[in-house]
């Protein structure tokens, strides 16, 4: 049997706003300003900020996509 993958583990952080290519984010020990590269709280990376179906996302190194929640 092949093994199963188990669930990422979802980021601790949450998108807030976007604007000029940057994002605020937010985790439970503040607001913080992002943009391609930067380091994320759960240690990835920031990939790309994007607009997806109208709406903003942030995909980090984790493969992982947060949508903002505002």
């Amino acid at each position: 049997l092949a093994d199963q993958p188990y669930p990422a583990e979802k980021p601790r952080y949450e998108l807030v706003f976007v604007a000029n290519g940057r994002a605020l984010i937010q985790d439970e020990d503040g607001l913080w300003v992002v943009q391609r590269g930067s380091r994320l709280p759960d240690s990835s990376k920031v990939v790309k900020i994007e607009k997806r179906g109208g709406k903003w996302v942030l995909v980090n190194s984790n493969d992982a996509t947060i949508e903002m929640t505002h």
